[in-house]
């Protein structure tokens, strides 16, 4: 922190649920702007920071990317560990 304190810095959380934990008023906005984002992104406009699709999200599919992040000489695909003919 002592390398900020000459700095004009601020610190700000931002957790993207709150709208929906705390049903705030502005709820339907934030909704309108998360489909407007992905509308940019599939028209190319802007690109988003997703460096690898994982495909559906599933507890066994979670399981296999932290696996596989691991073992990575070892292919992982829908959800069947090709060694080990099994899902975990």
């Amino acid at each position: 922190m002592n390398l900020l304190k000459n700095k004009s810095v601020t610190f700000v959380w931002e957790f993207m649920f709150t709208c929906s934990m705390y049903e705030t008023d502005d709820i339907k906005a934030q909704h309108e702007l998360l489909n407007k984002v992905s509308t940019l992104v599939e028209q190319q406009v802007i690109q988003t920071t997703m460096s690898e699709h994982l495909g559906a999200l599933t507890v066994t599919s979670y399981q296999f990317y932290r696996w596989g992040k691991h073992h990575t000489n070892w292919t992982v695909r829908q959800e069947t560990c090709r060694r080990h003919k099994r899902w975990w």
